[in-house]
Formats: structure tokens, C-alpha cells, sequence
């Protein structure tokens, strides 16, 4: 991955933007490794709404129309959806024995459950993978150096 990423994205260019770039891998990195998923469109819908939602992660939590807050709860609705559609998939996936390469974040927690056992419903797998999500975002945001 990458090796693919750095052959398509930075070695045709005499001169490249580290920072978007470095936020386009790790937003498929994170998604194949937390959710097993390689479709490109996928992945960048996914890093499309996390860009339009991080930036008001640190705004006043004031939950009225128009205001940064409300656009960042707004966004995190339209991710956790697409989580939701995402974990359905898999599920219905692993319920019809198609769980032989199961070997991302998910797919495990989905066959494995909790550590007592439990298994996890949709929301908790929701809230799990956009945490991770969240992290893997925001740890390059933090990386970039103040301009």
C-alpha cells in the first residue's frame, strides 16, 4: 500500500504537499486496517467527512443551526451512517461464511466480541472504529507544524 501510495501520489512530482498527502494515506490505511476496506471512493468520502467535521471538534458546544458545533454533530451523523452501512455489510458478509480473510478491526470484533464475550451491536462497533478513526485523523493533523 505503501508503495503504491508513494509511486501514484509523490514520485511523479517534482515538488509535492506533505501534509494532504500524508492525510490521504493515513485515511487508507486506517480504513484498510480497521475496516478492511481498499475501495478508494469509499475511503474518500470517509476522509471528506472527517475533514469537514474535525476542524469543529474544538468549538463551543453550542448545538444551534449554523454554528461549528452543530456542523460537527451534523457531520458525525452522516459518518456514523456510513459506519453503520459499512458494519451491516460485513456482518451480513460473515453470516454467510464469506469471514475466511477476516483480519481487520472490525470483522474481529464482529466475530469475537468483548473480552467477557460480549457481543458487540452495531452502535458499539459504530463508536469503536470512529474513535480509531478519529485518532488516525487527528494524529497527522497534530503533526502538521504551525505556518
Amino acid at each position: 500500500m505503501t508503495r503504491h501510495h508513494l509511486a501514484t501520489d509523490w514520485y511523479p512530482h517534482k515538488e509535492v504537499k506533505v501534509f494532504p498527502l500524508s492525510k490521504r494515506y493515513t485515511s487508507a490505511l486506517a480504513c484498510r486496517l480497521f475496516m478492511n476496506i481498499r475501495d478508494l471512493e469509499i475511503v474518500s468520502k470517509f476522509a471528506y467527512s472527517f475533514a469537514r467535521v474535525a476542524p469543529e471538534f474544538i468549538a463551543v458546544p453550542i448545538n444551534i443551526l449554523g454554528t461549528p458545533f452543530n456542523r460537527a454533530m451534523e457531520g458525525g451523523k452522516v459518518i456514523r451512517q456510513e459506519l453503520l452501512n459499512v458494519i451491516r455489510q460485513r456482518k451480513m458478509e460473515i453470516s454467510e461464511g464469506n469471514d475466511a480473510n477476516a483480519r481487520d478491526f472490525l470483522s474481529r470484533w464482529l466475530l469475537d466480541g468483548d473480552d467477557d464475550g460480549t457481543i458487540f451491536y452495531d452502535i458499539d462497533a459504530t463508536n469503536k472504529i470512529m474513535g480509531l478513526l478519529i485518532a488516525s485523523y487527528d494524529t497527522t493533523a497534530v503533526l502538521r507544524s504551525p505556518s
